[in-house]
């Protein structure tokens, strides 16, 4: 006969059990260390399922008749426990799923479409073809003379840009002699607007009664400085306001302010479309100002060679692939289908 081990029980077999055996404690190990309690629960509750199905004819033989149903009935409750305590760790400590981020253009700093530049992009801003425009209208609006004036341009030319940041960025500099206020006018009461601007930018407690007087004086007091008040969209207080004896309040409103014998130091800079610049026309007779030429300024669109410019530093600034020879083709090109229209 034989002396060697049945097949099924060779040294590799062993060796093949053995290693599994030792990754199998060693896994267990390391959950224990990670206090993964998830795959811990679902281990028991796989374990006990596995050994039911090929062991409980056997532990049937050697228990008593009575124990059975008592036994089978504890495993089954144990593993259904083993599983729902799996599903509530799992609930309670895995991450919720996090949305998408948004494309990479949302992302991006100056690439704004049809959305203007605002006060953090000043920087940005400060490239784009506009420096000479900023530095003339500042030196008006600062100067001691002016008290009033109007920044006009075609629609989509950029005003709104100009004013967030541009004007406002650098009146809100600590080493600016006057502090800019921006105030964007809407279908809003205009005096509530401003009140809401100056309460913002400036701090100011909560006040729903002052008149406008008395608010610019507070207003004057807590920036310590004269204040420039930057009107942008102002068409949009006769487009809302379509009656003259609805703009009434807020027009006289402004008269007491500049015919006012002692005036606050507070200059006014109203933003409009250049075609709706006949509407300021009352606005004119109640004031009873006469402009100047440095008081009225006009934002012209890019010529060509400026737009490819202005599209080279955002190509730059997001460092995008840029061929200004065929970028200036192109604006010239679209500048002149809009001139025929």
């Amino acid at each position: 006969m034989s002396s060697d081990p049945p097949p099924s029980f060779s040294g590799d077999w062993f060796k093949h059990i053995t290693q599994a055996a030792a990754n199998l404690i060693r896994w267990i190990a390391e959950l224990i260390q990670r206090r993964d309690w998830f795959m811990l629960l679902v281990m028991v509750g796989v374990g006990l399922s596995i050994s039911g199905v090929f062991f409980r004819k056997t532990l049937n033989e050697w228990l008593p008749d009575e124990h059975e149903n008592a036994l089978w009935a504890g495993v089954i409750l144990v593993i259904g426990l083993s599983f729902v305590g799996a599903l509530v760790v799992a609930v309670t400590t895995m991450p919720r799923p996090r949305r998408p981020k948004p494309a990479d253009m949302a992302e991006r700093r100056a690439i704004k479409g049809l959305r203007a530049f605002s006060f953090a992009d000043a920087e940005i801003f400060a490239q784009l073809q506009r420096c000479r425009s900023l530095r003339e209208c500042l030196e008006s609006v600062t100067s001691d003379a002016f008290r009033f004036g109007i920044l006009m341009g075609d629609s989509g030319c950029g005003k709104t840009s100009f004013l967030q940041a541009g004007l406002w960025a650098q009146l809100s500099d600590p080493e600016s002699a006057h502090r800019g206020i921006y105030i964007r006018f809407s279908d809003q009461d205009p005096l509530v607007t401003i009140r809401k601007a100056l309460a913002d930018q400036l701090q100011l407690p909560p006040s729903t009664d002052k008149a406008f007087l008395p608010l610019l004086e507070q207003a004057v007091n807590v920036a310590a400085k004269p204040l420039v008040l930057l009107f942008d969209q102002f068409e949009q207080f006769f487009v809302h306001y379509t009656r003259e004896s609805d703009r009434a309040s807020f027009i006289q409103a402004l008269a007491d302010w500049y015919r006012h014998p002692d005036p606050h130091p507070v200059k006014v800079l109203v933003s409009i479309r250049s075609d709706l610049m006949h509407q300021l026309d009352d606005l004119h007779k109640a004031l009873g100002y006469a402009l100047g030429p440095q008081d009225v300024f006009r934002l012209k669109k890019f010529t060509p060679a400026e737009a490819a410019k202005v599209l080279g530093v955002i190509a730059e600034t997001e460092q995008l692939a840029f061929d200004e020879r065929f970028v200036t083709e192109i604006a010239q090109q679209e500048l002149a289908i809009g001139r025929m229209d």
